[in-house]
């Protein structure tokens, strides 16, 4: 899709290499690995994206602090506000106690209980509304915006947030200068307007692939029939892809500038959170693991007469599901062994001879256990949405693990 002669993409490049250099104070580029197992798998090289390095384990922190700097050059904010299914708020959160500013964070009602704790743990006011999804939680906060002094950082409409997520495309072309095509998981559209508008602007032949959640398509069936067409629920395991009412002026640009978006379904996500932690070693949420899912296993696309994604029925039996939660389970098991080890051979060691003990060993020893205990947790969150969706897909998702993975593919002779 070569789109630079036809729009005006924004944000411009100018804007988007202003936001790196602003956004390369607070953190370093996330890498970008070589993912062996879905290179074969697929017959080309896939390489991962590994915004889990970034603060909050989300990019949802690359936007939130470059949009709220740049209203804070603008006028005086005494606090700011959003709404949230998790990431973004404690990407808002994280970046007003950098900042010095009060966060006030609305959240859907029985939201993802780690994400809600990273947010409280960053500082912020939490206030839960009665929707099940962003609806109520949006409305709430919207309301609350409209005192002196306070911003509605709104991650769907914010228009300077976008340069914060398109340095990622950036940082890929500069990590993979012949990357050929990049899988972007679709929530609220911030992320792959983002990386498209950076990426059209510096590689217009490069492809931008959008994937989302089949039980919440509203982006994919507004894109493909290039007007808004929202859905009655979104109701799917990937509470970041949760979607169900799109920003006109958001499906205008997904539209202009993204090549291609694909559906997939939930035991497809589950299976990619399997798939990369036990082949690639890589920590993803469902949301994070769409892209992946899409790579690992095919595609769906929404046929025209299916029914809506309330009613839609599940499309692999009830024992796949139960096979995935064993697996997952006993990945759990795995990992809290290795950490018990790790944690007793520490102290045997501090014990014997503290201060023979070299300490970049010891300071080695501490952050496996932390990445350990950080997996361990990711799991249980996982299984625990397993136990709760995989067998009847329940109208509320429980939890999340916390992380976010872009595929980036790198095509041979095409």
């Amino acid at each position: 899709m070569d789109v630079g002669a036809k729009v005006q993409i924004q944000p411009s490049i100018s804007t988007i290499r202003e936001a790196q250099k602003f956004l390369a104070k607070y953190f370093a580029p996330t890498r970008l690995i070589a993912a062996p197992f879905l290179s074969q798998r697929m017959g080309r090289d896939v390489f991962l994206k590994l915004e889990t390095e970034l603060p909050t384990g989300s990019f949802k922190v690359r936007g939130a602090f470059y949009a709220l700097a740049e209203r804070m050059k603008k006028s005086s904010v005494r606090e700011v506000v959003g709404s949230s299914t998790g990431n973004h708020g404690a990407a808002v959160a994280y970046a007003a106690k950098e900042f010095g500013i009060a966060a006030r964070i609305f959240l859907p009602a029985h939201c993802n209980p780690v994400k809600r704790g990273r947010i409280a743990g960053l500082g912020a006011e939490i206030v839960e509304s009665g929707g099940s999804d962003l609806a109520s939680a949006f409305a709430s906060a919207s309301e609350y915006a409209k005192r002196p002094g306070v911003y509605f950082l709104n991650d769907a409409t914010d228009l300077d947030l976008p340069a914060g997520p398109a340095t990622i495309g950036c940082e890929i072309l500069e990590q993979l200068p012949m990357a050929t095509a990049i899988l972007v998981p679709m929530g609220d559209t911030a992320l792959i307007r983002g990386i498209a508008a950076a990426t059209k602007q510096l590689a217009p032949r490069l492809r931008i692939i959008g994937v989302q959640a089949e039980r919440a398509p509203a982006y994919y069936l507004s894109w493909k029939e290039g007007r808004v067409i929202g859905t009655e629920t979104c109701d799917t395991i990937a509470d970041g892809l949760a979607t169900r009412t799109p920003e006109a002026a958001n499906v205008r640009d997904v539209k202009n500038l993204v090549d291609d978006v694909v559906l997939v379904g939930e035991e497809q996500m589950l299976r990619a959170i399997e798939t990369l932690l036990v082949e690639e070693h890589v920590v993803a949420e469902p949301a994070g693991a769409a892209g992946g899912a899409s790579v690992s296993t095919p595609p769906k696309s929404t046929p025209a007469a299916a029914p809506p994604p309330a009613q839609a029925e599940r499309t692999s039996a009830p024992s796949d599901a139960e096979n995935q939660l064993s697996a997952l389970s006993e990945q759990m098991r795995q990992l809290q062994a290795d950490k018990t080890v790790l944690e007793a051979k520490l102290k045997e060691a501090l014990a014997a001879q503290p201060a023979a003990m070299d300490p970049r060993e010891l300071t080695k020893a501490e952050e496996r256990i932390k990445v350990l205990q950080k997996e361990n947790d990711l799991l249980k969150v996982t299984i625990s949405q397993s136990k709760t969706k995989a067998p009847r897909m329940s109208a509320n998702p429980s939890a999340n693990a916390e992380a976010e993975t872009i595929a980036a593919l790198r095509v041979e002779n095409e």
